[in-house]
């Protein structure tokens, strides 16, 4: 079973934030916050300069439907 990206997201934010950390989800939701994607990404760049972050953490999960897809290191 796939995990979504953002429930890793929680995860780690909840890691991260028992851990003294102030942390801000740029969403909370398996929702886009605009339109299409680069609007997307522009708006949580907007939610994270807002906030002044010192650190901004991009997290993704790729995955291909082709088992035998695979990008080596």
């Amino acid at each position: 079973m796939p995990v979504a990206t953002l429930t890793v997201s929680q995860k780690v934010a909840n890691i991260l934030s028992n851990s003294g950390v102030d942390v801000i989800l740029t969403r909370d939701t398996d929702k886009l916050l605009a339109n299409s994607i680069n609007a997307d990404l522009g708006m949580r760049c907007k939610v994270a300069n807002r906030a002044k972050v010192d650190v901004f953490v991009s997290i993704h999960c790729n995955s291909a439907a082709d088992k035998s897809a695979y990008r080596g290191l």
